[in-house]
């Protein structure tokens, strides 16, 4: 349950990663993978180039209240067959 902060073997620190199914506010990303935005059912496709340095996501979404997102697998190109299928396994809603 680890994942590397820095790429390069001589300095790797470790960060804690997220297992599927694991539901966490958007701006806590930190990893790639596909998620499911918690209120609208919506996928999103986070590809490692979407991660910044800061292992934030690079885009930003505003709005009153957190914006929670569960994650469903852990490649961002999963196909949307595939991601509603995992989504309902998890019991998370769907629309697309």
């Amino acid at each position: 349950m680890n994942t590397l902060i820095s790429k390069s073997k001589e300095t790797e620190e470790v960060l804690g990663s997220y297992k599927t199914g694991m539901t966490l506010p958007f701006n806590g990303i930190h990893e790639p993978g596909a998620y499911i935005f918690c209120r609208s059912g919506h996928l999103l496709r986070i590809p490692e180039a979407g991660i910044g340095p800061e292992h934030t996501p690079l885009m930003s979404v505003v709005a009153a209240d957190s914006l929670m997102v569960t994650k469903i697998d852990d490649d961002p190109y999963i196909s949307v067959t595939q991601a509603r299928l995992l989504a309902a396994n998890q019991d998370v809603a769907v629309n697309f």
